[in-house]
C-alpha cells in the first residue's frame, strides 16, 4: 500500500510539473456569437505599432549610430576619391615641351643654358602656348605678357636635375619657391616647341 502511495504521489508531482498549469486549464464553452446592435458603436482594432499622431517621432524612431558613422565615413571616402581621381587625372602627363634655345631670365646665363635639350612634361591644359603674365624668379618684378609655356615648376626642376645637378641645385637654393607646389614656371614660345 505505501508503494501505491507513494507512486501516485510521484504520478502527481510528475504531471504536475509537466505542464505548469495543467491544473488551471480548462476547456472554455462555447459562446454565442454577438449580435450586432445598430445603435452601439464597436471598438475597431488598432495595430499595437501604429502611430496615432501621423508623425514619425517618438522613441522609436531612433537612428543606429553605426549607420550614420558609415554613411558620414564612405560620403567622405567618395569625396575623397573623387577629388584625388581628378587631380590625377588633371596631372597626367600628356605631352612634353622641349627647350631648343636659351630661355630668358634673372638666372645666371650658365643656369638658364642648361635647360636647352630638356624635354619638361605637359599636364593637361599645358599644351598649347597662351598668354601669360610673367614675373622675375628672383625679383618678382616686372610683369611681363607674352606668349608660351607654363609648365609646373617642380617637375621642370626634376627634369633639370637629369641632365645637371648643378643647374638644378642652384635653382632649388636661389629660387626655391619655384619647386614648391604650384608654382609655374614660364618658357617663353620662342625657346621651345611642344612633342609627342
Amino acid at each position: 500500500m505505501r508503494t501505491l502511495c507513494s507512486f501516485v504521489f510521484v504520478l502527481l508531482v510528475s504531471t504536475t510539473f509537466a505542464n505548469y498549469c495543467w491544473g488551471q486549464r480548462g476547456i472554455p464553452a462555447p459562446s454565442p456569437a454577438p449580435v450586432p446592435h445598430p445603435f452601439v458603436p464597436h471598438p475597431v482594432p488598432v495595430h499595437p505599432g501604429a502611430s496615432h499622431s501621423g508623425g514619425q517621432g517618438g522613441s522609436d524612431s531612433t537612428v543606429d549610430p553605426g549607420v550614420v558613422i558609415g554613411v558620414v565615413v564612405a560620403v567622405v571616402g567618395a569625396i575623397a576619391g573623387l577629388v584625388f581621381g581628378v587631380r590625377a587625372w588633371r596631372n597626367q602627363t600628356v605631352a612634353h615641351l622641349r627647350i631648343l634655345r636659351t630661355p630668358p631670365g634673372e638666372a645666371p646665363e650658365e643656369i638658364r643654358r642648361a635647360w636647352v635639350g630638356i624635354e619638361l612634361p605637359l599636364r593637361r591644359g599645358e599644351t598649347e602656348p597662351t598668354y601669360h603674365q610673367s614675373v622675375g624668379v628672383l625679383s618678382q618684378q616686372g610683369p611681363e605678357v607674352t606668349s608660351g609655356y607654363a609648365v609646373d615648376g617642380r617637375a621642370a626642376v626634376a627634369a633639370l636635375a637629369s641632365q645637371s645637378s648643378v643647374a638644378a641645385a642652384w635653382w632649388r637654393e636661389n629660387a626655391p619657391h619655384v619647386v614648391a607646389s604650384g608654382y609655374r614656371l614660364f618658357f617663353p614660345s620662342e625657346v621651345c616647341e611642344r612633342v609627342g
